[in-house]
């Protein structure tokens, strides 16, 4: 029911936890050019592995959201939401819009076959790729901002750098 959504969604917004705001990079502005990256972007995981996936009656994404606000906005996939490679024919298209914007988001987390109710995690980590694109981010712009989408914690070796965090 698009009632149980509503409610669903105002919990999910009141569970967000920001975790770094460094010179207010946060709240975005809509006079803003922004840059996102990263699939969760577009395909947000708000659910574990294994048995507790659900049949959500809607799932909105950010990109949704801000398509329905008639918002402004640059994207590329960047990395997969599912696994641990990069688009590489996105690197250059990024890095270079990176230089140009006012911020980039990048919209980072944990794909399933990462984390599940089958197996241990042998580490924290996030995708590597997701690592490293972050930290190249941050040689092309300084206010950079990443959203988490993770049922488990993860170490952030970027943490001292970038200006956000908010975990989702």
């Amino acid at each position: 029911l698009d009632r149980d959504h509503d409610y669903s969604l105002q919990m999910a917004e009141n569970s967000m936890v920001l975790l770094k705001n460094e010179k207010n990079v946060l709240p975005l502005s809509t006079e803003e050019e922004i840059l996102y990256v990263g699939e969760f972007f577009e395909q947000p995981r708000f659910q574990g592995g294994g048995s507790s996936h659900i049949n959500s009656h809607k799932v909105v994404s950010a990109k949704e959201t801000l398509d329905r606000l008639g918002r402004r906005y640059t994207y590329f996939k960047g990395f997969s939401a599912r696994g641990d490679y990069l688009f590489e024919e996105d690197l250059k298209q990024i890095f270079e819009t990176a230089k140009k914007v006012s911020k980039v988001v990048v919209f980072a987390g944990l794909p399933e076959s990462f984390e599940s109710e089958g197996y241990d995690r042998s580490h924290m980590d996030l995708p590597g790729v997701q690592n490293k694109l972050i930290t190249e981010l941050l040689t092309f712009n300084s206010n950079v901002v990443v959203v988490l989408h993770n049922g488990s914690p993860v170490t952030m070796p970027w943490n001292d750098e970038v200006k956000g965090v908010l975990e989702s």
